[in-house]
């Protein structure tokens, strides 16, 4: 099961360096302060967490220098291709990157600066030795051909939802590759209407390096919850909230949404294959009467 964000939070003071649980402390204050999803947080801090395990009690992350430093933790989740075959510890190796890149961006940017809400977060500069690369994976994707939805199924389920809220979610998780933390982050100000289309983006804080993206599926539906949103005047208003007050909500509010899809497009189902059934039961019927008649 995976830890809960308190569940992290409490393994901070066991870090065995004190300087680097102090900045790791520091580091939660500032995702908090900026209203960063507990998610995210808590990926963050696992990860950092582990890395400072990792430099052990005499090295803190002000004495990184090399790239190496930061590599020999990575190459701890290398794992043999008979231990797995699929390569899925690449995107484990990737995740554990990003994370600490993300942490050593915001060390030496905003916490060494003392300009944390000053300097905007396109303009932080990546330390030398955390340069690393990515890597690449020739891993097939883990879904058939069968799984993968084409834009006119999703087009065809959404007239099936109900609300105008959640028929903008399911399009703008089509139009920008989005998964549902970084679609429940997103603010009105993230979203910019003209007369016939739109754009929008992913925050930075869910998805580094995302630019606008122009709404095309997605255009009418956010354009029509827009025009009824609890909060359509306030730019810093989540655009997917709660459809009675107006309260952000998480990510597990778009799993509930599908869910509660799936279920009434399922029954919907079942209805018609009864109706079909009890249509053909009355035409054998009537065929047998009129056969009876005709005799």
């Amino acid at each position: 099961m995976p830890l809960k964000l308190t569940t992290t939070l409490s393994k901070i003071p066991l870090v065995p360096n004190p300087t680097n649980a102090s900045l790791i402390e520091e580091f939660h204050q500032y995702m908090n302060a900026r209203s960063l999803s507990e998610n995210h947080q808590n990926n963050c801090l696992k990860v950092t967490i582990a890395f400072a395990n990792f430099l052990g009690s005499d090295t803190t992350f002000y004495q990184l220098e090399k790239k190496q430093q930061v590599l020999s933790f990575l190459e701890t989740k290398l794992k043999s291709l008979e231990a797995d075959p699929e390569k899925k510890w690449i995107t484990t190796w990737n995740h554990y990157l990003q994370r600490i890149k993300l942490f050593l961006r915001w060390l030496y940017n905003g916490r060494n600066t003392g300009k944390t809400d000053d300097i905007s977060f396109a303009d932080w500069k990546t330390p030398d030795f955390v340069k690393i690369r990515e890597k690449r994976t020739k891993r097939l994707s883990p879904y058939s051909e069968t799984e993968i939805w084409e834009r006119d199924e999703l087009l065809s389920i959404i007239k099936y939802e109900s609300f105008r809220r959640n028929k903008a979610a399911i399009a703008l998780m089509w139009d920008l590759d989005a998964r549902n933390h970084e679609v429940t982050l997103l603010k009105i100000k993230h979203i910019r209407l003209k007369e016939s289309y739109g754009e929008g983006e992913i925050p930075h804080e869910a998805k580094t390096g995302s630019g606008p993206i122009l709404l095309t599926s997605s255009f009418p539906y956010v354009r029509d919850w827009l025009n009824e949103h609890p909060f359509k005047n306030s730019p810093e208003a989540r655009i997917i909230c709660n459809l009675y007050n107006g309260k952000p909500v998480g990510p597990e509010a778009m799993w509930t949404m599908m869910s509660q899809l799936r279920k009434r497009i399922t029954q919907m189902h079942e209805n018609v294959k009864d109706l079909l059934v009890l249509s053909s039961q009355l035409s054998k019927r009537n065929i047998k009467t009129l056969e009876k008649q005709a005799a």
